[in-house]
């Protein structure tokens, strides 16, 4: 699991399932936001206790390749789940959230936007609405942040015991 830590609030990122259809296989992960080491979602309003989102395992929808694109090209990225839009995720590098026009070195704002279907009495997509978390790291703990999920996720897709369809499913239904 990698984290990513913002004084008093924190990020934890897990795979947890790989679903292989040869080249659209999918990957699934999981998010938990937390305030002063409590968990600040609701559970009560999600279908799952933590945001649950996939992309696919083509390089172009990789979740760390817009975070290494990011970093690399210090321009805004925004990502998008796909083919699902379950999750947006929006990269400032050298930005600071309110004003994301005007620079500010030597930090990131990253915005997470679930998508309506993470919320429990909700089946169709939206337009991003609900809650969204804001964090804005030092550069330095975002990249050591995409470096440990890139390790990771590199040992999570190589490994013999990612999950499947149906352990993944059953892991969700606990």
């Amino acid at each position: 699991m990698a984290k990513l830590a913002d004084d008093e609030f924190e990020l934890e990122l897990k795979f947890v399932g790989v679903e292989y259809y040869g080249e659209c296989s999918e990957v699934y992960f999981e998010l938990d936001f937390f305030v002063n080491g409590k968990s600040a979602i609701n559970k009560d309003i999600l279908k799952r206790d933590r945001f649950f989102c996939y992309f696919l395992l083509e390089e172009k929808y990789n979740l760390i390749t817009a975070f290494k694109s990011a970093i690399s090209d210090k321009k805004p990225v925004i990502w998008e789940a796909f083919p699902d839009p379950d999750m947006c995720i929006s990269i400032y590098p050298n930005r600071l959230f309110p004003d994301l026009q005007r620079e500010f070195e030597n930090h990131y704002t990253i915005i997470f936007s679930p998508n309506t279907p993470n919320y429990a009495n909700i089946d169709a997509y939206g337009l991003y609405e609900g809650i969204s978390f804001i964090m804005s790291p030092l550069t330095k703990e975002f990249i050591k942040f995409v470096q440990d999920l890139e390790k990771e996720y590199n040992e999570f897709i190589n490994s013999p015991n990612s999950l499947g369809e149906f352990e993944l499913l059953s892991l969700h239904l606990r």
